[in-house]
């Protein structure tokens, strides 16, 4: 019961009267200081579900602008060092793994 009355205190104090609590806004304004792309991967394109996970779009991983693919490879699998052959774009396109981001 506390804890029931003391998330009604904070949705009265906070919530209704400024519409959130500014985390997501601090996160953005971060972001984009810091000049950093959202990467969202995934393994099929015709799912956008990764090997990771079940949801779609799940998995995201944030990387500096001039990020080449070949950086952002050995990041989501860093075992796999020499493992990459390609990347496809949703065109179907083969992506050069120097291109930067």
């Amino acid at each position: 019961m506390k804890n029931k009355a003391r998330l009604e205190k904070i949705k009265d104090l906070v919530l209704y009267r400024y519409g959130s609590t500014g985390v997501q806004e601090a996160i953005n304004v971060a972001v984009k200081h810091k000049k950093m792309i959202p990467f969202y991967w995934v393994k099929n394109l015709n799912t956008y579900q990764c090997d990771r996970t079940d949801g779609v779009f799940r998995d995201c991983t944030l990387v500096r602008e001039g990020t080449t693919v070949r950086e952002v490879f050995n990041m989501i699998y860093p075992d796999l060092q020499n493992g990459l052959a390609f990347i496809e774009d949703v065109t179907n396109r083969r992506v050069s793994i120097s291109k930067r981001l």
